[in-house]
C-alpha cells in the first residue's frame, strides 16, 4: 500500500469529505516528531470532522502529553466530536488534574457531546406519532 503525503489543506479536505479510512495515517502524522503544532491542529480537527471513535484513546494521550495550549484545544475539540462515552471516565480524570480553568472547561464541552451523541440512536426510524406531528401543517 503507497504511503500517501498530507498537505495540511489536504488534511482539511480529508476531514471534510469524513474519509475514515484516512484515520490511521492521520494519527501516525499526529505523533510524528518533525510536525509542527499548527499542522497537529490541522491534524485534530481533520479528526474531529472524521469523527472516528476509534481514533479517541490517541487523542486523550495527545490531550495529556501536549504542552501547546492549541494543540491541546484541538485535541479535546476532536474527543468531544468522535470519541466513545467509555473514554469519559478518563477524560474526567484528566479534567480533575488539570489546574487550567480552560482545559476544565473544554474538558466539559467534550464530554458533553459524547453523552449528547450516546442518548441519540443510530438508525432509529421515527414512529408515526412523531412523523404525524413532523408533517402536520402549522397551527
Amino acid at each position: 500500500m503507497p504511503v500517501a503525503i498530507i498537505s495540511p489543506r489536504g488534511d482539511r479536505s480529508v476531514g471534510a469529505q469524513r474519509q475514515r479510512a484516512a484515520v490511521p495515517m492521520l494519527m501516525q502524522k499526529l505523533f510524528m516528531t518533525d510536525v509542527d503544532d499548527s499542522e497537529r491542529t490541522q491534524v485534530l480537527v481533520a479528526l474531529g470532522r472524521i469523527a472516528d471513535p476509534r481514533a479517541g484513546k490517541q487523542l486523550l494521550n495527545c490531550a495529556k502529553a501536549t504542552e501547546s495550549e492549541h494543540v491541546r484545544a484541538a485535541a479535546l475539540y476532536a474527543l468531544g466530536e468522535s470519541a466513545s462515552p467509555e473514554l469519559t471516565a478518563g477524560l474526567a480524570k484528566f479534567s480533575q488534574a488539570s489546574k487550567d480553568e480552560k482545559v476544565k472547561r473544554l474538558v466539559d464541552d467534550a464530554i458533553r457531546k459524547i453523552e449528547a451523541r450516546a442518548i441519540v440512536v443510530p438508525n432509529r426510524q421515527p414512529t408515526l406519532l412523531e412523523l404525524e406531528r413532523r408533517m402536520a401543517p402549522p397551527r
